[in-house]
């Protein structure tokens, strides 16, 4: 699986119900809906998403993760986060794991994984890694 495929089926299975609107999905992720909707046209042929109307507003369509998308996603993770820890993590001492830290908080805030429901216990506490 791609990072492109791993990213968006991450950010579907922390949506509500499984499911963004495409526009919303696509600026969350930083590609133009153009590009999105390809990406969720590939996706589909695997069966990892489908494209359901909003109930709410006819102009909006939603990409929801299916079944087999989660499945994707379960599988994927343990090699996306070796990728991200020998690329990234594993290069960094303890006193740039710190500075990122700091760095983070001053942007974001400080997070209490614990509080969010994201960690260790957590499905996806890899793509957070």
């Amino acid at each position: 699986m791609w990072q492109i495929h791993y990213e968006m089926l991450s950010w579907l299975a922390e949506a509500p119900e499984g499911q963004l609107g495409l526009t919303k999905l696509a600026r969350r992720m930083g590609i133009s809906t153009s590009r999105l909707s390809h990406l969720v046209d590939r996706t589909r042929e695997h069966g990892w998403v489908v494209r359901v109307p909003d109930p709410v507003s006819r102009r909006i369509v939603l990409a929801r993760l299916t079944g087999a998308g989660r499945d994707a996603l379960r599988a994927a993770a343990p090699l996306q986060l070796a990728c991200v820890r020998s690329h990234f993590l594993d290069r960094l001492t303890p006193a740039h794991v710190e500075q990122l830290r700091e760095i983070s908080e001053a942007l974001i805030g400080p997070v209490d994984h614990h509080d969010e429901g994201v960690g260790a216990d957590s499905e996806y506490s890899e793509r957070s890694a």
